[in-house]
């Protein structure tokens, strides 16, 4: 949830102010197509419902009202039956041409306002995450094609890339084969690249590269005002020199991150402030209630070999295959990528042992050659092993607390047999909110038999550090005003050419619904962009702008597009539609646009709010 100080609150009169500028803009160019052409116009309100402020100049009354989702021009005649045919106001007095402009002048508006406002913000410089890559996610389609780390995405099918979130869109609109990089390497020069999708790499319905963004040079932090971090001294532009006395650079630190923090624990932060390095900070999360399951503190095992890169690797030369879960590495138990990777670099260039089961159930010995370790550190991709119930123990949950280890396998819980992660995780969260305890039945390996550990479930948390590290951000600034005014309208029909795909591919269920936001994305997104400057939030603006276009323009009837249909068959029947049928086909229409906003309010408060309710 915003916290809102005195920046959060102009932040979010911002983010008003321009959607309802948007809106206004729109209804804006009705207004004046419905002057231009003779018709009166009775009422000008922007937004909906209880009339706040109102004034009457000519035959215009103006209208500010209390629900700021809309707006409205309403014109003589409109939607009436019995219109005078002498009026010459009247909207149903006018030619189809004449009408045909007026109804299309919103969608008009919008589009001309993106048109405007890009080449000026393109002229001033836009800032955007930038397109580098930070990281590849192993087993990915990145990894898998052997994406530098360091690299930069240039284009994406031929299109110009401006910033790292582009990438998601244009995975949303890719075929599901896959997509064409064009990269900068590290080193310099340009390199084509292919990425293939699989299975694997869906997400809700969208593929997903494995592509991380690059994290800011100096590792400065972003601190939350009034949460752990605040209040414990750090501030906003400290650059974060060691976690837990680990010291840290643009490379691993988003891995020794995740690490500190994954467990709750309070973390010792040494940061650099004005050239000068600060004493250690201890930062405690605080604990907030939300909504869950109830917690064991039990961890799937992530060492299921799930993948080698397409060049290969030491391990799968050395008989590692995909489908075995490694136990231990150089004698350590192995649980994730984390432990893997402690094990291979501490094996100190000695030939290293691994203790792996294979799908069959049996264990052998994969023996890694000398120096083949470190060769193997960025060579294997880890995941869920689904088929197995060992598990990792979370530092200070109630599980650790009651006597389970790393590695230990559980057999049943309270009296019931499990086979696999899911039948595991399946039972505990059907018990452990219903039960003050827990008996797991459990195997460890070495100890002969098996023991039971009593588990008191605790209730769900969530923990808040308050402080997060900066993306990379680029500049896109054009030098003169005419190639400011090409890259504006290049985006500008780049955005609506996405906008198209997009709605067709969602409606073609070729990607999910709940990718779709509504008003509480529109705002929470637009508050984001606002911290970021208004320049950011303009650009923000623009894109909805662009949107706002493209929705109107459907052939929905209530909506813009919807009056230009009737009036394109009203053209070749050459008279108009019956109010009747109309008023009944509007009905409709409204119903359909109800349920869209009904579907992507409830997608928004699954999403942004009720994750923050504890009951």
């Amino acid at each position: 949830m915003i916290a809102l100080s005195w920046s959060g609150a102009w932040g979010v009169t911002q983010v008003v102010v321009g959607v309802g500028f948007l809106i206004f803009f729109h209804e804006l160019g009705h207004f004046l197509m419905a002057r231009k052409f003779g018709v009166r116009v009775e009422v000008f309100s922007l937004g909906f419902g209880p009339c706040l402020v109102q004034r009457t100049r000519g035959d215009t009354e103006y209208r500010i009202s209390a629900i700021p989702l809309g707006g409205y021009v309403k014109m003589a005649g409109e939607g009436e039956d019995g219109v005078d045919p002498d009026d010459e106001g009247a909207l149903p007095n006018k030619s189809v041409g004449a009408r045909f402009w007026i109804f299309s002048a919103g969608v008009l508006a919008n589009l001309l306002l993106a048109l405007i406002l890009l080449p000026i913000l393109f002229r001033i410089g836009v800032p955007f995450i930038s397109p580098s890559v930070g990281d590849t996610v192993p087993g990915g389609a990145a990894w898998r094609a052997g994406v530098p780390v360091g690299s930069t995405i240039v284009e994406i099918n031929g299109k110009e890339v401006q910033g790292f979130l582009e990438l998601r869109s244009a995975m949303a609109l890719a075929s599901s084969e896959g997509v064409q990089l064009l990269l900068r390497k590290p080193e310099g020069g340009l390199e084509p690249l292919f990425l293939r999708f699989g299975p694997e790499d869906l997400s809700g319905g969208i593929p997903d590269p494995g592509i991380r963004p690059s994290l800011a040079a100096g590792l400065p932090l972003d601190i939350t005002p009034e949460q752990p971090a605040d209040q414990a001294g750090l501030a906003t532009g400290d650059r974060l020199v060691s976690i837990n006395g680990a010291a840290l650079d643009v490379r691993n630190a988003r891995r020794l991150w995740g690490l500190a923090t994954a467990h709750g624990e309070p973390i010792d932060v040494v940061v650099e402030r004005d050239g000068r390095v600060l004493a250690p900070t201890r930062v405690t999360p605080e604990e907030k209630a939300v909504r869950g399951d109830f917690e064991v503190g039990v961890g799937a095992s992530v060492a299921l070999v799930t993948a080698f890169p397409d060049g290969g690797s030491p391990a799968q030369a050395a008989g590692l295959l995909v489908g075995d879960e490694i136990l231990t590495a150089a004698g350590r138990t192995t649980l994730d990528p984390a432990d893997f990777r402690a094990a291979l670099t501490e094996s100190d260039g000695s030939p290293t042992e691994l203790s792996v089961r294979g799908e069959d159930g049996t264990v052998r010995m994969v023996l890694l050659p000398a120096g083949a370790a470190l060769r193997t550190l960025d060579t294997v991709a880890l995941g869920m092993a689904a088929a197995s119930t060992r598990v990792s123990a979370t530092p200070g949950a109630p599980a650790e607390g009651a006597g389970l280890r790393d590695g230990d396998e559980i057999r049943q819980v309270n009296g019931e047999v499990v086979a696999s992660w899911n039948d595991l995780r399946d039972r505990l969260h059907a018990v452990a909110s219903l039960n003050p305890t827990l008996d797991l039945l459990v195997h460890r390996p070495g100890r002969e038999g098996v023991f039971t550990v009593t588990v008191a479930p605790r209730p769900p948390r969530q923990l808040l550090y308050g402080l997060g590290l900066r993306l990379d951000q680029t500049i896109v600034r054009k030098e003169g005003m005419v190639a400011a005014i090409a890259q504006g309208w290049r985006s500008s029909l780049h955005m609506l050419q996405d906008a198209a795909i997009s709605l067709k591919k969602v409606i073609g269920r070729e990607i999910s619904a709940d990718n779709l936001g509504g008003i509480i994305t529109i705002g929470v997104v637009s508050y984001g962009h606002s911290r970021s400057g208004l320049v950011k939030l303009l650009f923000f603006l623009a894109i909805l702008s662009v949107h706002l276009a493209l929705l109107n323009a459907l052939p929905v009837p209530i909506l813009d597009g919807g009056h230009l249909v009737f009036l394109l068959i009203e053209k070749i029947k050459g008279k108009p539609l019956s109010q009747r049928v109309m008023g009944a086909t509007q009905m409709i229409g409204l119903m359909l646009l109800l349920s869209l906003i009904a579907f992507v309010t409830y997608s928004d408060f699954k999403k942004w709010i009720l994750p923050s309710f504890p009951f």
